[in-house]
């Protein structure tokens, strides 16, 4: 399969990072600012802004892996990548105003939660072209109508959060008959958005696989260390947990580093994969896993609005479903190097991105349907 469609000669990256540790995608909560310009002679040149209220982490990393690679692809495209620090809408939104004020051609924003955005989003949706990615334009289905963003990229969190937790019961041969409690952590509870919608997977799966089990929720926190206290209290005080999993991508690795330690003998799933969880699934202390498909959330959004800014079609009405990756003990070194560079997650997803522009508009879903 040939590459992404290039526009242009791939030429040098001119990169500023601010803080390196996260672009090395390093689990602490630290933020970055990525300023890059990409030559090229697809036409005029094009600012992006990308705004998240999501912290800086491996998801973030990869996303900018695939926004530079469209950067490159379309260029001449200049774009400003800035996750957050630590998980704060509030001051995720002044960042916001303040990108609109640098006169954009185009943004590209994760509203988490979206019911707090929605201010933030309407300004945006008056001044420039805009999609969401990673988090949806509102916070649930009935509320589509409202939406001032129409297109979404991203996946559908509670199907992710049920084939996570689907994969972790079958890879862990849990039937029908187990009893017991799942533990389900949430880093940062909520009633909407992305890791509300995910719980509401688990709970599903559980409701199918392991209908004679009880279901305990509760706060994992979102500090790392926090998160690894919350579990340790929450495995504990549940002597006849059978299995875990959480919401965050560092509820994975904490499940990971608890059952090393102490010996824990429930079940383990995760969400994303950071390096605890490979070495998880390598070992045998994490079941499965569920990554999103980060790497064509930044492709795929960059795309269309580059595209767009530079005279291309109408930006699509609805959701682009970026879908996910399964990963367990047969796999992981597979998907693992798809992941290692730039080049082979380029190389990894361009089918799918070669199918998806081939006829975007057959995969653009009814926004509903994110849900």
């Amino acid at each position: 399969m040939r590459a992404p469609r290039k526009l242009g000669p791939r030429r040098s990256v001119i990169s500023r990072l601010a803080i390196a540790a996260t672009m090395l995608g390093l689990a602490a909560c630290t933020g970055a600012e990525t300023q890059q310009t990409t030559e090229g002679e697809g036409g005029r040149e094009v600012n992006i802004a990308f705004s998240t209220s999501v912290p800086a982490g491996e998801d973030s990393r990869v996303i900018l892996m695939g926004v530079e690679r469209a950067a490159q692809d379309l260029g001449p495209v200049r774009f400003t990548f800035e996750p957050p620090a630590n998980y704060d809408p509030i001051a995720a939104q002044r960042q916001t105003t303040d990108l609109l004020s640098t006169r954009p051609d185009a943004m590209a924003i994760a509203p988490q939660p979206p019911d707090v955005w929605q201010r933030t989003l309407t300004q945006v949706a008056d001044q420039v072209e805009a999609v969401t990615y990673q988090a949806k334009p509102v916070g649930t289905a009935d509320q589509v109508g409202n939406a001032v963003i129409r297109t979404y990229v991203g996946a559908n969190d509670t199907t992710l959060g049920r084939e996570a937790l689907r994969a972790t019961i079958d890879n862990a041969r849990l039937g029908p008959e187990t009893t017991g409690t799942v533990l389900l952590g949430t880093c940062v509870p909520q009633t909407v958005g992305s890791l509300y919608e995910r719980v509401q997977g688990f709970r599903q799966a559980v409701a199918e696989r392991l209908p004679r089990a009880q279901i305990k929720e509760f706060d994992s926190k979102p500090e790392p260390r926090e998160n690894i206290n919350a579990w340790e209290a929450a495995i504990q005080s549940t002597p006849d947990a059978v299995v875990g999993i959480g919401a965050c991508d560092q509820d994975g690795a904490s499940l990971h580093n608890i059952k090393t330690r102490s010996g824990a003998r429930l079940a383990a799933g995760a969400l994303e994969t950071p390096p605890e969880v490979l070495r998880g699934l390598r070992e045998g202390t994490i079941a499965a896993a569920v990554s999103d498909n980060y790497w064509l959330m930044g492709y795929i959004t960059t795309r269309l609005l580059v595209e767009r800014a530079r005279g291309g079609p109408e930006l699509p009405e609805g959701f682009i479903d970026t879908g996910f990756t399964v990963v367990n003990r047969d796999n992981v070194d597979q998907i693992e190097q798809r992941n290692s560079t730039p080049e082979t997650l380029a190389s990894g997803y361009a089918p799918r991105v070669e199918e998806l522009f081939g006829d975007l508009a057959k995969h653009v879903r009814p926004l509903a349907e994110a849900w």
